[in-house]
């Protein structure tokens, strides 16, 4: 069997990369490699294409016995496929824990708000004309019930899938809550 060493600076490169590479320099086409490893057509393609996240451990180390890899070459396909599926683990993590924290974060500006009887604060999604249209329509109530020209609007933005959130606020008039204006 040839030794087909991980290509140089392969820590840190998606397990997808660093497999195909190591398949190519090994001069194994996916059926082959397969054939090999004992494992199907599929699951190579779907590795190689990074659609399989999380690689089963036994897995990686027939591919890495199938493609001759020992040492550190082995041990660096091995990291591979380990720091890819902590480092979805820990995005994930990342990502439930800000939501939870920009929902605990609305909460308590909403008791504030209302604690001094400015205004109620509402929870909206950017980009969904329905739901502004509905907000505005909800702002304007509160505000006519608490006997308010303006009103607080407190809005989270983002995507958890890309790890992102943010909050922002502003004031509107009455006026401006009539005409949906932003």
């Amino acid at each position: 069997m040839v030794a087909a060493p991980a290509p140089p600076g392969s820590d840190g490169l998606p397990f997808a990369d660093v497999l195909r590479e190591c398949r190519l320099r090994a001069g194994l086409t996916q059926a082959e490699l397969a054939r090999r490893s004992n494992l199907g057509v599929r699951t190579i393609r779907d590795l190689e294409l990074g659609r399989t996240l999380r690689p089963h451990r036994d897995s990686v180390q027939l591919l890495a016995t199938s493609l001759g890899l020992s040492g550190g070459a082995r041990d660096a396909f091995s990291r591979a496929a380990v720091h890819r599926a902590t480092t979805l683990t820990a995005a994930a993590d990342v990502a439930s824990a800000t939501v939870h924290l920009a929902q605990r974060a609305l909460h308590l500006l909403h008791i504030a708000c209302a604690s001094y009887r400015k205004a109620e604060i509402v929870l909206r999604e950017l980009d969904d004309s329905a739901a502004e249209s509905a907000m505005h329509r909800e702002m304007l109530l509160v505000a006519q019930q608490l006997g308010q020209t303006t009103a607080l609007i407190i809005s989270a933005s983002g995507s958890a899938a890309l790890h992102s959130t943010e909050l922002h606020y502003s004031t509107r008039k009455r006026s401006q809550l009539l005409q949906g204006g932003s």
